[in-house]
């Protein structure tokens, strides 16, 4: 018996030596893509170094030396994660005492948080700093998971490194719960200067024609806008939220849901840009997290979302695609499930000076929401209305079908009715309408390296309760993308818009076409880090007529494509380079302008300069050469039937406090 277990003591010391001489053997190739995900701990600064305090180069290293390098991370985050949380101990032990001081009067004051909120504050930027390192702690998790044998032999423990991110963060955001009020805002200044060449104009990407004028000058615009916030807790509950926009920018933009309606600046103008309320209301056991007032409201692209109006300036927070309307949403928490229900109006979201920041208008013309280019900004052809959405009330699912570190899956579900004013139907059509119901469906989720999204929705137009038009009503589209390793994402999928399809929504663009209907066809695009500075892009959209309506044929075709460029010179400049070309084939003579088998082609030229002026403040700077050639088509986006060329220069100075 005593020489059994001897023997398996020197057969287990053996097996243990072979696994440990196994593991030390099997190099690991600057190729593999383990190697580039420690690369990027590297540079992150997370790892200081491989065991000898130097960083290898693209040399072929052993597991034992990626073991060591990834017990080394561990170590550099778990005492990144250990001091915060001392720090965060100490200022909770601060906070009760101040909470517990007697008081002559035999009660207790309100705690004052003053000389604590700039230390809270500086806690909750390195927290923001941490989740800017969420990327580095994924890959090191998919690393643990390759090398979990070695790993776990040196006690390394990623889920419960996570397990404590997540009770830290809760415990900063509890703690922000008890500040005091708080303003926040933003300024911005634009300067806008469009100018022919040589001698002639063409439209921008916001759809304004530049002009004939051969000087940037003399067309040069400049625009303002300060944003101020105010955020309070009202209760431990309860909380407050209010934000005014004083400027010229706001009036000179136009209406939110259009585009090429501005940049003719008007007075100074003041705006309720946001005001609300939000509060827990109990409700059959279950919470109503309730929201009341002037609030933001965005839902998918196919169904509720906000154009974005400016393509040129970079006015601060106005990319959100978020509407602002007053009313009142509420939203249920069911586990998997989560429940929103919402109703507003619209049409008394307005500025003095502009024409409201909702105040959306929902086009049923041939040929979508186009710009303000020509005679009421429809193409040569088309009739029909716009519906201005005056108010709206709807609901929303979200369904978490699956989730994982490495896979989830998200259905959204959505119902919302639209009303205003009575519009004429779409080309084809005799009679009315006044409201518009919008159903919509979307997915989107991932699976390792697999990232997939599809939405689908349909407009029903009606005459009070009376249907008026269910055909050729509906959108959808789909994609699959790719990541092959750390550096490369290749995306594909396909887009069809059928003709009377209309929403409050914001699904893309084509030049100066925004929310393009009647197409069909296939997209792919690319985006590639050459490394830490330098990045490109690249993207393409194939379409023809979609099959019915009165608006392009199947034998018309639309191609877009777009390739770009972005390098970091250092922490302060960077620089993007962007070309867009639309390349049509108008075979119908409707939409050629009487000149059927007309090719026109737009070219836009884009270079950008960025400088960061500090943690809050940028500079950016951008010039557009635009070339147009009609060839024969001008009724359809083009000034003139020949050569059309502008240019553009825009300044944003922005800032945030």
């Amino acid at each position: 018996m005593l020489q059994m277990k001897r023997l398996s003591v020197v057969l287990a010391t053996a097996t243990l030596v072979f696994s440990m001489a196994t593991a030390q053997n099997q190099d690991v190739d600057p190729s593999h893509w383990a190697y580039k995900a420690v690369d990027e701990l590297v540079r992150a600064g997370i790892i200081v170094g491989y065991p000898d305090g130097t960083f290898k180069g693209t040399r072929t290293l052993t597991r034992y030396e990626f073991a060591e390098a990834l017990h080394r991370a561990w170590m550099n985050l778990r005492s990144w994660l250990d001091q915060r949380m001392a720090k965060m101990d100490e200022l909770e032990r601060e906070i009760n005492a101040l909470k517990a001081r007697p008081t002559g009067g035999g009660g207790q004051d309100p705690v004052n948080l003053g000389p604590i909120n700039a230390r809270l504050d500086e806690l909750n930027r390195e927290m923001a700093g941490l989740r800017g390192m969420q990327d580095a702690v994924n890959r090191m998790e998919r690393l643990a998971q390759t090398f979990q044998q070695e790993l776990n032999a040196r006690g390394v423990d990623i889920d419960a490194l996570k397990r404590d991110y997540a009770s830290l963060a809760n415990r900063v955001s509890e703690l922000e719960k008890m500040k005091g009020p708080q303003l926040t805002g933003t300024f911005g200044v634009g300067v806008y200067g469009p100018h022919g060449i040589d001698g002639s104009s063409a439209f921008g990407l916001n759809g304004q024609s530049v002009g004939a004028q051969g000087s940037i000058l003399n067309g040069t615009e400049v625009f303002h806008e300060l944003r101020l916030g105010y955020n309070a807790m009202i209760n431990d509950d309860v909380s407050a939220h209010a934000m005014l926009s004083v400027g010229n920018y706001l009036p000179a933009i136009g209406n939110a849901g259009m585009v090429g309606g501005g940049y003719t600046p008007g007075n100074t103008d003041i705006t309720i840009w946001e005001g609300y309320v939000k509060a827990p209301v109990d409700l059959f056991g279950k919470t109503l997290n309730l929201t009341v007032g002037r609030m933001p409201v965005m839902v998918s692209p196919l169904t509720l979302a906000r154009v974005n109006p400016d393509y040129y300036l970079q006015m601060p927070g106005y990319n959100d695609r978020q509407y602002r309307v007053d009313g009142a949403s509420g939203m249920i928490d069911f586990g998997r499930i989560n429940l929103s229900l919402w109703a507003a109006r619209t049409n008394t979201v307005r500025s003095n000076n502009s024409s409201g920041l909702l105040d959306s208008y929902m086009n049923f013309t041939a040929g979508g929401m186009m710009p303000i280019t020509n005679a009421g900004g429809k193409p040569v052809g088309t009739m029909g209305g716009m519906l201005t959405a005056e108010q709206m009330a709807g609901a929303r699912a979200n369904i978490n079908l699956f989730s994982g570190d490495d896979m989830s899956g998200t259905l959204g579900l959505t119902y919302f009715a639209v009303g205003g004013p009575s519009a004429p139907l779409p080309t084809g059509a005799a009679g009315t309408f006044n409201r518009v119901d919008v159903f919509g469906a979307d997915l989107k989720g991932k699976a390792r390296r697999i990232s997939y999204g599809a939405e689908f929705a349909a407009s029903l137009l009606y005459n009070d309760d009376t249907k008026m038009l269910d055909d050729d009503n509906w959108a959808a589209y789909g994609w699959i993308g790719y990541d092959f390793g750390e550096n490369l994402n290749i995306s594909v999928g396909a887009k069809e818009v059928r003709f009377a399809f209309g929403a409050p929504g914001s699904w893309g663009r084509i030049g100066n076409w925004y929310n393009p209907t009647d197409i069909s066809g296939f997209m792919a695009k690319a985006s590639y880090q050459a490394g830490e500075n330098l990045s490109f892009r690249a993207s393409g959209e194939f379409y023809e007529g979609a099959d019915g309506g009165p608006g392009l044929r199947t034998t018309d075709k639309i191609n877009r494509v777009m390739a770009g460029v972005d390098y970091k010179f250092n922490e302060r400049w960077s620089a993007m380079f962007n070309y867009e070309g639309v390349m049509w084939e108008l075979k119908s003579a409707t939409w050629a302008g009487g000149n059927a088998g007309a090719e026109p082609i737009e070219n836009y030229f884009t270079l950008g300069l960025g400088y960061n002026l500090g943690e809050n403040a940028t500079l950016n700077v951008m010039y557009q050469v635009i070339d147009f050639d009609a060839k024969g088509a001008p009724a359809f986006a083009f000034p003139t039937t020949g050569r059309n060329k502008g240019g553009v220069a825009s300044t944003t100075l922005s800032v945030k406090f």
